[in-house]
């Protein structure tokens, strides 16, 4: 429970979080996901998703950014401020990259309702572990 999604995503780190955790975060993105992280005590992984491909992350960044500190993919559709709305075949092949890596969770503050995502993301092996959706 929240005063808004921003303070619910904001205390969700803030409880997860150890320090030098990392978290994952497809760019461009909201300005206040870096700065919300590293006051957590995080390290914020910026990882660029280009205008050629919609500005979604691809499956092999994804892959290339984990590490084993990684906590926490920050994972919205539609993603503010670019608009891109991930396809539930884009969601299966970046679930398929998460499914390699049991330790990542996935944080999304998603605005609307009914989000493309949720579907997907209730699909996943252990999704009520790995996920929280921002309502």
């Amino acid at each position: 429970m929240g005063c808004g999604a921003k303070q619910v995503v904001f205390n969700a780190l803030f409880a997860s979080l150890d320090p030098g955790d990392e978290v994952l975060i497809p760019t461009p993105c909201w300005v206040s996901y870096p700065d919300m992280v590293a006051l957590a005590g995080g390290k914020p992984v910026l990882v660029t998703c280009s205008e050629r491909d919609g500005f979604k992350l691809l499956p092999e960044a994804l892959d290339q950014a984990i590490t084993p500190r990684t906590k926490w993919l920050m994972l919205n559709s539609p993603c503010n401020p670019t608009g891109a709305v991930y396809s539930r075949s884009d969601l299966l092949a970046l679930a398929a990259v998460l499914r390699r890596h049991g330790h990542v969770h996935v944080l999304s503050d998603t605005s609307m309702k009914s989000s493309p995502m949720t579907p997907t993301l209730q699909r996943w092996p252990q999704s009520r572990r790995t996920c929280a959706s921002v309502p």
